[in-house]
């Protein structure tokens, strides 16, 4: 079994950021998920079902939000699915 890992981290405007979740979106329509850095890059293909999860901290003047995506790439997750929806609003 092979094993890949794709790390990018920096500090951008707010602008870039957007600009960066709305590639990640047409990726997401295309299937396919190509990340690409001056060091490192990694394909990955889209599966039908995948566990998303969101997690939100705030503690004092600091704040944090993570997205996570994960899926494999021979089996899908079972459809019995019990999580209730979430709203993202601003």
């Amino acid at each position: 079994m092979s094993k890949q890992k794709f790390t990018y981290d920096s500090i951008q405007d707010v602008n870039s950021v957007k600009r960066y979740l709305k590639s990640l979106i047409r990726s997401i329509d295309e299937g396919k998920i190509t990340l690409t850095s001056e060091d490192d890059s990694i394909d990955l293909k889209i599966r039908n079902l995948l566990h998303f999860s969101i997690e939100a901290r705030k503690k004092g003047r600091k704040n944090r939000l993570t997205l996570e995506m994960r899926w494999t790439d021979k089996k899908e997750f079972p459809i019995e699915d019990d999580s209730k929806p979430v709203k993202i609003s601003s």
